[in-house]
């Protein structure tokens, strides 16, 4: 895939531009997503054109972040992310090791630790969500551990929809929905097509890969066709064999592909994906094409389905982004923390040598 970069010079008081030649693909079908990372902060990531980006530095890179206000300090603290893309509003749990974890709401107007605020009403003690997904004005979620409890926290939001007034968390037992039964499991990660009101959902555990229809959930007793078990994924281990593994999800802006990812570490290897293109390390992040989403069998993703080798990698997935397919303007935030760029977009930059020196706009 031919791409190009013009990278302008950073500056301490100027903004940091991005421009690249699009690939071809329409314009409502962008591919660029976020992702939250072990120190909390958010990033877009676009696993198709290789590159991501830094875009809300609010955890544990900040300098002295234990003492600034509304810092996240809380080592691996954050999951389940989700993305309303009306409002341009996003969302994500967060686990503070004294409080317990809540719900995070961020409108991205602003950037920065006070640019966070915490929705009332969705917190606990327990196990923190691992999982999240922004569909009909709501918040949708799986409890922690290993629950049946599907929730949907619905938004009232004031006259400018900007701001959040209040939230009703309805939630819905699956194991009482008997046709056919919901199987359990640890996530992993759910993501919606909003188009069709369906949910699909990983299990960390199990592998098990599945679909909700969101669209039957009040409908009365036995409710059938609510859960359909899809297969399950596996991914490459350090010996070459593929096993069982969870993904984070996400889809594109037009549902026409999801898209998964697996962190690198000492537990889900990824030495089995080493190669001249990818060479992926611990902490980071192996993202994958599920090109059969809707079919019921066993995916195997290996090196034909491995799209990008993501530094950082990702805790949890959010929805697709509403703007262009080309990153805009974004404000530098921290010391050296506004790229992300993988190695294979290192080689790539200088292969092309599209580099260009001097203070960029756009």
């Amino acid at each position: 895939m031919k791409l190009h970069r013009i990278f302008t010079g950073l500056a301490a008081a100027s903004a940091v531009c991005l421009s690249a030649e699009l690939y071809s693909a329409p314009a409502n079908a962008a591919t660029t997503f976020y992702g939250i990372d072990n120190n909390n902060n958010i990033w877009e990531v676009d696993p198709v054109r290789q590159f991501n980006v830094l875009v809300n530095e609010i955890g544990r890179t900040i300098p002295n972040c234990a003492i600034t206000p509304g810092c996240l300090n809380s080592q691996t603290g954050s999951n389940g992310i989700a993305y309303d893309s009306d409002r341009d509003h996003l969302f994500f749990f967060y686990n503070s090791t004294s409080t317990g974890w809540n719900l995070q709401f961020w409108n991205r107007k602003s950037s920065g630790p006070a640019s966070l605020k915490v929705i009332p009403g969705i917190a606990g003690t327990s196990s923190i969500p691992a999982n999240a997904a922004y569909y009909d004005n709501a918040l949708w979620y799986f409890d922690g551990s290993t629950s049946s409890k599907l929730n949907k926290a619905a938004f009232s939001y004031n006259s400018s929809q900007d701001d959040i007034v209040s939230a009703n968390v309805i939630s819905y037992d699956l194991s009482t929905y008997l046709v056919p039964v919901y199987q359990p499991g640890i996530y992993g990660d759910i993501a919606i097509d909003v188009q069709k009101g369906f949910l699909y959902g990983s299990q960390a555990d199990t592998g098990r890969f599945f679909k909700i229809n969101l669209n039957q959930l009040d409908a009365p007793l036995p409710k059938p066709n609510i859960y359909t078990l899809l297969g399950s994924t596996q991914t490459l281990n350090s010996s070459g064999t593929f096993v069982i593994s969870g993904l984070q999800l996400s889809f594109n802006a037009d549902y026409s592909m999801l898209y998964g990812t697996r962190f690198c570490n000492e537990v889900a290897n990824c030495s089995g994906y080493n190669n001249s293109e990818f060479t992926a390390q611990a902490g980071d992040g192996l993202f994958f094409e599920i090109k059969d989403f809707d079919s019921a069998v066993v995916r195997q993703l290996g090196l034909n389905d491995l799209l990008f080798s993501s530094s950082p990698g990702y805790r949890d997935l959010g929805g697709a982004t509403a703007s262009a397919l080309v990153p805009g303007p974004l404000p530098i935030l921290g010391v050296g923390g506004a790229f992300g760029w993988s190695r294979r977009i290192r080689r790539k930059l200088k292969a092309s040598r599209s580099v260009l020196g001097g203070k960029g706009s756009s």
